[in-house]
């Protein structure tokens, strides 16, 4: 009971995004860093899901992957695998 109460109290608002909306690039970044900062506790396989969900979502700017510049913004899906 007491447990459940705490639990409830710690829990996140569920309006409060899991992590940023949107990042901005910055020199030496790349997706899969991107990702990897995003899911710091996920294995490899995790984290190419995630840059590729990231591009996904940023595709209309973002033609190749491999080229992201200082400056852009990106968004993030916040439902990231």
């Amino acid at each position: 009971p007491l447990e459940h109460q705490l639990s409830f109290i710690d829990a996140p608002d569920a309006d409060t995004p899991d992590h940023p909306t949107s990042v901005t690039v910055a020199p030496g970044d790349s997706l899969w860093s991107i990702a990897a900062s995003l899911r710091p506790d996920a294995d490899d396989a995790r984290i190419d899901a995630t840059w590729r969900a990231i591009h996904a979502a940023n595709s209309e700017s973002v033609h190749d992957p491999a080229l992201i510049y200082p400056g852009q913004t990106l968004a993030i899906p916040q439902d990231l695998p």
